[in-house]
């Protein structure tokens, strides 16, 4: 006899009947290491956040210890340059590398990313290349394990 899971996948299955009680003897299987590794965690960076003309506005140090990835959503309220750069911290308080225009600088007001993790902290700065107006820009972080 067989027990399964959601996905249809064997998790227990009875392998013996012991000889002298008659007792099923079963054996339980590990899950698959494929569900256990789909953790995700998504943060805003920035909400609604004004970046002055020919300015930019870094967002919060987020901590990435256990996750692979980043996949960053960016949008702007207007079809204006603009860009995104991730700085990397090992302390969360002084950035040490930077991956500039992760988010390359395009006139598109909704933008996308996937990058690597390479140190514990990421923050997100975000430019407004536009020298006549501020704009409205959001973002958010989707971490990956």
């Amino acid at each position: 006899m067989a027990q399964y899971n959601s996905q249809g996948k064997i998790v227990e299955r009875t392998t013996a009947i012991h000889h002298s009680s008659g007792e099923a003897i079963t054996e339980t299987l590990g899950l698959p290491v494929k569900i256990a590794g789909n953790n995700q965690q998504t943060i805003q960076t920035h909400n609604q956040e004004s970046v002055a003309l020919s300015s930019t506005k870094a967002g919060p140090w987020i901590d990435t210890n256990g996750f692979s990835e980043i996949a960053i959503t960016f949008l702007n309220d207007a079809t204006a340059s603009s860009s995104g750069d991730i700085r990397w911290s090992h302390d969360g308080v002084t950035y040490h590398s930077a991956d500039f225009t992760v988010i390359p600088s395009s006139t598109v007001s909704r933008k996308s990313a996937l990058v690597p993790t390479k140190a514990r902290y990421a923050s997100l700065v975000l430019s407004n290349a536009d020298s006549t107006a501020a704009h409205v820009m959001s973002a958010w972080f989707y971490l990956k394990a």
